[in-house]
């Protein structure tokens, strides 16, 4: 039998963490934040002159602006040497402020900061850059300062003192040739603060960007989306996912939401829709996103094992249902960090589109992927879970209409105000996607602060329909790993017995060794359903 394995995901350097509507695990690498902090010994910001900013620039400044694209090159040191990389297609805005000066967003770009920073016009088209806060996070603060690689101590070291000149005219902005090598003058950032010190971030130097021609698609005025499910492949397992997405649709043409408020834009033609790759999406945290479409093609090794890897493709081809509104592919498109290279920020495997109809449905059994002991070295414990948002049947539900139960040491949690900031009552229900003030209760964790004895566990509630339906209670054993399954006890003796309209003939109760019990006995239980078809499922049921 062939092993299966799936691409290794590569890092790249960026600002944010993806702000996705919705998104799968990667067949092509996907945006991640990584530090690029290089510990050296660097000064303090000195006091700057009164003509440079004393506090970040975060609103756009007034005056002419241009939306603009380019890059750069970065340098680093790598064990006292100098790592250089390229970067490009990255997005930028520039402002010909009403107060004469030049305000570029996001200077270094790898700081990520999103704020913009003073540039003074100088002789002919040249601007000049002087040391500036750029962000603030806390008693931290974030310097663009200027730099110069030192080849006697393999280092960057702050030039406080320096200013950079550039060329700039109407959108275009471009590093003079003096400054175009690691060698020269570098637009750097420094973190931290007297107290604990200060970082350097590396350097930037050869700029270059234009004024970018591209043009989002947006909704026609006066066309409205339709909020859809799309199920989806999760190529960290095969398994199906699902989220919500949304469409549009006229008599020729079909929107899919993408980002913000761009849409790719598809044609109808007969029972086809046709997405044509490049379509561009806006600009997220340094990168142009665009429509890419892709295949899945299987990379096989030579022991037997194979991978996927996404092909970038020219278009991509959805089966239509007009009727239905109904939308698939076997496809990929993916929301990508420029034209390219694939990088992605969304992924959309096999996607299938179509119409959400809420129905009463008992969603599938959480899982919980982690036991944190922790409590020692951090103050709390933790358990990691996932809800899914679909029911036993495989359908979707809708995220807004579950909630879930924890339970510790086989005992309903109640999250209490006096220990959970934010909470102004108790809090046996938790809503999906809810995360309280002080983080200890999140849509993926909570955290509690004592050591259990036995085991954590979790149950999904789905209100769905007009009713209430509720999950299994997934135990993880905080010694062993080992997980167990505990139907409700309620569910057993009540709304299941009657589950598919087959008549319940009876219902006997059992302890572990087989040994009959009577109905309100305690601990484990052993509950068999007999049916009037024959058939009879048993299974443990923890009774308090």
């Amino acid at each position: 039998m062939k092993k299966f394995t799936f691409l290794s995901v590569a890092l790249l350097l960026a600002a944010s963490q993806a702000m996705a509507q919705f998104s799968t695990s990667p067949l092509v690498p996907q945006l991640k934040q990584e530090s690029t902090g290089l510990n050296i010994a660097a000064k303090a910001p000195t006091k700057v002159k009164a003509q440079v900013p004393e506090a970040p620039i975060s609103d756009r400044p007034a005056g002419k602006f241009y939306e603009v694209f380019g890059g750069f090159h970065y340098v680093a040191s790598n064990n006292g040497m100098p790592y250089i990389s390229s970067f490009s297609n990255r997005p930028s805005e520039i402002v010909e402020g009403t107060d004469g000066y030049v305000y570029i967003k996001n200077i270094p770009a790898l700081l990520g900061a999103q704020t913009y920073i003073q540039a003074e016009r100088g002789e002919g088209d040249t601007i000049t850059i002087k040391k500036q806060i750029a962000y603030l996070a806390g008693t931290t603060e974030y310097y663009t300062t200027l730099a110069k690689w030192d080849d006697e101590t393999n280092t960057v070291i702050e030039q406080p003192d320096a200013t950079i000149k550039l060329i700039y005219k109407d959108g275009e902005l471009n590093s003079i040739e003096e400054d175009k090598d690691y060698t020269g003058l570098l637009f750097a950032y420094i973190y931290g603060n007297d107290e604990s010190g200060w970082t350097f971030g590396g350097g930037e130097f050869n700029l270059h960007f234009e004024p970018s021609t591209d043009v989002k698609t947006t909704l026609p005025e006066g066309l409205e989306p339709e909020y859809m499910v799309i199920k989806t492949i999760d190529a960290s397992d095969a398994t199906e996912a699902f989220g919500r997405i949304n469409v549009a649709f006229t008599d020729t043409e079909v929107y899919i939401h993408c980002y913000e408020d761009a849409y790719a834009k598809g044609t109808i033609e007969g029972d086809k829709v046709t997405f044509e790759g490049g379509q561009y999406l806006g600009s997220y945290y340094g990168y142009l996103l665009y429509f890419i479409p892709a295949y899945v093609d299987t990379i096989y090794a030579d022991d037997g094992s194979y991978s996927l890897k996404a092909i970038k493709k020219d278009k991509i081809v959805f089966d239509y249902d007009k009727e239905a509104r109904h939308l698939k592919s076997k496809d990929i498109f993916i929301v990508n960090a420029g034209k390219d290279d694939l990088l992605a920020l969304n992924i959309y495997w096999a996607p299938e589109i179509y119409p959400f109809v809420e129905v009463a449905a008992v969603p599938a059994d959480p899982w919980i992927s982690s036991y944190g002991n922790a409590l020692e070295s951090s103050g709390y414990n933790y358990a990691m879970f996932t809800l899914p948002n679909y029911d036993r049947e495989g359908n979707y539900i809708d995220e807004n209409k579950m909630a879930y139960k924890a339970y510790i040491d086989d005992e309903l949690f109640i999250f209490s105000p006096e220990e959970y900031e934010g909470l102004e009552d108790d809090m046996e229900e938790v809503p999906y996607g809810f995360r309280n003030s002080g983080g200890g209760i999140t849509p993926s964790y909570f955290m509690f602060y004592f050591y259990p004895d036995k085991n954590v566990g979790i149950q999904s509630i789905y209100y769905g329909g007009g009713e209430r339906n509720v999950s299994n209670i997934v135990f993880k054993d905080i010694v062993t790993g080992d997980v167990t399954v505990v139907p409700d006890p309620d569910v057993v003796t009540g709304i299941t017995a009657n589950q598919g309209n087959q008549q319940v003939t009876g219902i006997s109760y059992a302890d572990l060794s087989g040994r009959t019990v009577g109905a309100d006995s305690r601990g484990l239980v052993l509950v068999t359903v007999k049916r009037a078809d024959g058939t009879q499922k048993t299974v443990k049921v923890l009774r308090k």
